[in-house]
């Protein structure tokens, strides 16, 4: 997709990879992306680290996407409250298939994320609130890192119509119809959460 193409979210792939890199030492670690959307995230992360890449997504499209872009990874189509893997999602599914030193890897949406796109939008969308996955992650994991990745570049017209399409945050409203002329930049705002999955016997 022509966001991903332009670097849009290089900085959280980053962000991503040094904490795959700090806390997974596996030599050839299983790496699952949940929403893996057209793959973005699962073939841009630690390009050179050998990994077993698994994405899977509940759009067939993206997953066909995902699949003819990225040969190192496999991809399938599934849902995210009853992933398709073996044991080893809400976090009682993470929890599952993941192996007993695993890390979670959470992104959630903070207040600015694509706010221009959002203002463009008027009063049609309720302003994001990452606080309750926040919350959430900090009752069933034992959080490693929390950080906040939040950054503002230019984009051209194009871009912007182009990530408006792309945004499940505007999944319900017609991108075209959106007057997107003031739109000349973009915040990216997310809290990235690292954490480990509390068993049982430890809560």
């Amino acid at each position: 997709a022509k966001a991903f193409e332009a670097g849009v979210f290089a900085p959280v792939v980053a962000a991503v990879g040094e904490a795959l890199e700090k806390y997974v030492r596996a030599e050839r670690p299983v790496v699952a992306d949940a929403g893996c959307g057209e793959g973005y995230y699962l073939r841009s992360v630690c390009p050179e680290r050998d990994m077993i890449r698994i994405g899977f997504d509940l759009s067939k499209e993206a997953v066909l996407l995902a699949a003819k872009g990225d040969r190192r990874s496999t991809y399938f189509v599934g849902d995210l409250a009853n992933i398709p893997l073996a044991d080893g999602c809400c976090y009682a599914q993470f929890g599952r298939i993941l192996k007993k030193d695993g890390v979670l890897i959470k992104l959630a949406p903070r207040p600015g994320y694509l706010r221009q796109l959002r203002e463009a939008a008027g009063g049609r969308l309720a302003a994001y609130d990452g606080a309750p996955v926040s919350d959430y992650a900090h009752v069933h994991l034992n959080v490693l890192e929390q950080r906040t990745i939040t950054y503002t570049m230019p984009v051209s017209g194009a871009l912007a119509l182009h990530l408006a399409k792309m945004t499940p945050m505007l999944a319900n409203i017609d991108a075209d119809s959106l007057d997107l002329s003031g739109v000349t930049e973009i915040t990216v705002d997310e809290t990235m959460i690292v954490g480990a999955i509390k068993r049982e016997e430890e809560s």
